[in-house]
C-alpha cells in the first residue's frame, strides 16, 4: 500500500519507528517495516475552497488565507472541510480509472461534494460519460519541468518508464504511447480491440525541474 504524505512527515519517520528512505524519485520506503510512501506535489494542495456564511458563495484561495470574501467583502467565512485537494468546478482534468484504466479520459468537473475529510468529484467526460471520482484519481494539464510516465502495453508483464520535459500530462501520455509501441510487436489498434485501451497508465511522477536520472 502506498501512503501519500508530505516531506515533513517523511522526515519524522514511519509509525513503526523505522527511518523512511528514498527508493525511487518521489517514493520512499520504511527501512524497518518496508511500508511504501510517496510525497505529494505541493502545487496540488496549496489552495482550498472557502464558503461565505453571509452571501453563501464559495471562493478559492490559499490554505492560510485571512482576507475578505471576494464576493461581498465579509469576514464571516469558513474553509470547507476536505477541500485541500484544490480541484474546483470548471477544471478540465484527466480521470485515471482506478479499476482497469478502460474508461480513463479527460473531462470537466461539474460538482464537488465534500464528505468529511475527503471529497467526491463529479466529472463530465469529453466522450459523453460521467463519473464520480476521488481527488487522487484526477490530474491536470499543467506543464511540468520534468515528468516520468510509468505504464505498459496491455498484455505485457513489466512496466516501462520514460522521462519528459516541459510537457503537460496529456502530451507526455501521447509521447509515452508512441515510445512503448516502438519495442512492441503489436499495434495500438490491435491492442485496443483486445483490451479496450492502448496503454495501461500506472503512475505519473512530476517535478518543477527536469528529471535527469531514474
Amino acid at each position: 500500500m502506498l501512503t501519500i504524505t508530505t516531506k515533513e512527515e517523511i522526515e519524522k519517520g514511519c509509525s513503526c519507528g523505522g527511518e523512511i528512505k528514498p527508493s525511487f524519485l518521489t517514493e520512499y520506503a520504511c527501512s524497518k517495516c518496508g511500508r511504501q510512501y510517496a510525497t505529494i506535489d505541493p502545487a496540488i494542495i496549496s489552495d482550498a475552497t472557502y464558503e461565505c456564511h453571509d452571501c453563501g458563495k464559495e471562493f478559492f484561495q490559499d490554505l492560510d488565507y485571512d482576507g475578505d470574501c471576494p464576493h461581498c467583502s465579509s469576514r464571516n467565512w469558513a474553509k470547507q472541510t476536505g477541500a485541500s485537494h484544490g480541484w474546483k468546478v470548471g477544471d478540465h482534468v484527466y480521470w485515471n480509472d482506478p479499476d482497469n484504466h478502460a474508461t480513463s479520459g479527460f473531462g470537466t468537473i461539474t460538482h464537488v461534494q465534500h464528505n468529511g475529510d475527503d471529497a467526491v468529484i463529479s466529472v463530465a467526460k469529453d466522450d459523453g460519460g460521467e463519473v464520480e471520482a476521488l481527488p487522487n484519481e484526477l490530474s491536470d494539464n499543467r506543464r511540468y519541468g520534468g515528468m516520468a510516465i510509468i505504464g505498459r502495453v496491455p498484455g505485457d508483464d513489466e512496466d516501462s518508464c520514460y522521462v519528459y520535459e516541459n510537457m503537460s500530462e496529456s502530451e507526455a501520455l501521447k509521447a509515452f504511447e508512441i515510445e512503448i509501441y516502438q519495442d512492441s510487436t503489436d499495434t495500438p489498434d490491435l491492442i485496443e480491440k483486445e483490451h479496450g485501451v492502448t496503454i495501461f497508465h500506472n503512475m505519473t511522477l512530476v517535478s518543477d525541474s527536469p528529471i535527469t536520472a531514474i
